[in-house]
């Protein structure tokens, strides 16, 4: 009988963190990361990825090494990575290793060095070494999510490195697996849990900071399955707009993070097709290493997220469209006022609260303890301003305009169009919200291209409240979670054309010969306590 002998083949993942702790001799601490993906083929082929991120200075070596078999303070170089090397990757393969290099390889002897110009012995190094297989599909789906102290704006100086694989299945559970290395330990014995937690960070203007602690570490590992995650997480999340990162008692509000993008659709399952696309099992990838991505102002944004420029917060939005960054400046709608005021911290005037508002309280300052958030424009918005609404890949829309109302909420419609008074009304352009009378009876007429941006000029239209629809001259009381019961009573809301009016009811003086008042659950006004016993009376009357 005779056979080849030949690797044994595992679902095990051999990988490398390369870090500044591990680099040779002595410990750097730049910010920077690496990740290396290793595949050991049928024929013995020691195939490579190997990526780096955040180095101060250009790579000038990058070498796959075993130990030396004499002097323990030598390095034995295999294979010479830097002819695969290009702007931070390297796709290569060792063709021709001996039995004992491919033995090294799987009893975890074999690393990957990084020189660079500033350190030219070693900046980063790590261990290949194998995870055993635990299901976790992200894993075999590319490479990690590499996560730096350079991806912190300012840089943070660390030696510390990692990278995260993570994924959402189709019942919008979140898996995740990060490896670090360089954390101290949590304490003098051996074995205990490292000194960080694995967290994901909200990087929105609006929610920037927020955290959701995943786990803490065991050895270099926190791994786990998060099941409830909340809607704007699986929202930020789809948009590239959160980071996995690590914190430590030295860098509590964290010392490595790498950005994130988890394509889903959890939470949006009820429009066509959707409900197809949630059953496919979604892995987690780097903006950075996104192709559709665009870098501005020292950040990468997603493709098709919107943020507000550091250059201009107030008065700017940009998008990123497939690698290019559009920003466009705020548009601010007309007054019908006569003596607007600034807010300080929006871009547009405003008409004072009781000038020619709907929901008139008297005040003449704005009201600065509420205010809407729209997420087009990831912009706050103060009660009684109106604002253009901001619709990638569009951008501002001028055919309709949305109203911050009392209660946290806004209400966005399109605009109301003049009537015209003549047979053929025409739009002038393509684009023009309204139609208008023609000059001549042979003026050309403009074709509409895109209707559903301009005004619509229908009556009676109906109001859309956060999610909910509102027929014309319908009225509601908004309900707002956590606001008072006092605040709320005595607001109501009307749809007028599409338009929702809201204003608080002004109670009228009881009359003089009133001794007691009583104050009915659910309504504004009390009531004389004298008119409660007549309606009470002529209740039982009618009964009986």
């Amino acid at each position: 009988m005779a056979g080849d002998v030949t690797p044994l083949r595992t679902c095990s993942q051999l990988h490398a963190v390369l870090s500044g702790n591990q680099a040779w001799k002595k410990s750097t601490s730049t910010g920077a990361t690496g990740s290396v993906i290793v595949t050991l083929t049928d024929s013995g082929v020691i195939e490579y990825s190997v990526r780096v991120i955040g180095l101060r200075s250009p790579v000038i070596g990058l070498t796959l090494e075993a130990p030396h078999p004499k002097r323990s303070n030598k390095r034995k170089i295999l294979d010479d990575l830097m002819r695969f090397y290009n702007n931070g990757w390297a796709h290569g393969a060792y063709d021709k290793p001996s039995a004992i290099d491919i033995h090294n390889l799987l009893m975890d002897k074999l690393t990957i060095n990084v020189a660079t110009e500033e350190y030219p012995s070693s900046e980063l190094r790590g261990q290949i070494t194998s995870l055993i297989y635990n299901g976790h599909l992200a894993r075999h789906q590319g490479m990690p999510i590499p996560m730096a102290g350079a991806n912190f704006v300012p840089r943070l100086s660390t030696s510390t490195a990692g990278h995260a694989w993570m994924s959402i299945d189709r019942d919008c559970a979140l898996h995740y697996e990060v490896i670090a290395e360089g954390l101290d330990n949590a304490g003098d014995n051996k074995g205990v849990q490292l000194n960080g937690i694995a967290e994901i960070v909200i990087t929105d203007d609006g929610f920037e900071g927020v955290k959701t602690v995943l786990n803490t570490f065991d050895g270099n590992l926190a791994k786990g399955t998060l099941s409830d995650l909340s809607q704007e997480l699986l929202d930020y999340l789809n948009e590239g707009k959160a980071f996995i990162q690590v914190s430590t008692k030295t860098n509590p509000d964290g010392e490595i993070r790498g950005q994130v993008t988890l394509p889903n659709v959890c939470g949006h399952n009820t429009a066509v097709g959707l409900k197809e696309l949630n059953k496919i099992h979604s892995i987690g990838f780097n903006v950075e290493a996104d192709p559709r991505s665009c870098y501005f102002e020292n950040k990468y944004h997603a493709d098709g997220s919107s943020w507000s420029p550091e250059f201009d917060k107030k008065c700017t939005t940009c998008r990123c469209t497939r690698r290019a960054t559009i920003c466009d400046p705020v548009i601010c709608p007309p007054l019908n006022c006569s003596s607007p005021v600034d807010d300080p911290d929006t871009c547009c005037p405003m008409c004072p609260l009781g000038d020619h508002q709907p929901h008139n309280t008297g005040k003449t300052e704005l009201d600065k303890s509420e205010g809407c958030y729209f997420d087009g424009d990831k912009k706050f918005h103060s009660v009684g301003s109106t604002w253009h609404p901001y619709v990638p890949p569009f951008g501002y829309v001028e055919c309709a305009l949305c109203k911050c109302l009392p209660g946290n909420v806004y209400n966005c419609s399109k605009i109301r169009c003049p009537e015209v008074n003549c047979p053929n009304p025409i739009r002038l352009n393509a684009m023009d919200c309204c139609q208008t009378c023609p000059d001549s009876e042979d003026e050309e007429i403009s074709e509409v291209i895109i209707s559903d941006m301009q005004a619509d000029e229908r009556n009676d239209e109906p109001c859309y409240i956060n999610g909910l629809q509102y027929e014309h001259g319908e009225e509601w009381k908004p309900e707002v979670e956590g606001a008072a019961e006092e605040t709320m009573k005595c607001l109501m809301c009307k749809c007028e054309n599409g338009i929702a009016e809201c204003e608080r009811q002004t109670c009228q003086d009881l009359p003089t010969s009133c001794k007691k008042t009583i104050d009915v659950p659910g309504e504004c006004c009390p009531k004389c306590a004298d008119d409660m016993e007549d309606e009470k009376a002529e209740y039982l009357s009618d009964r009986t």
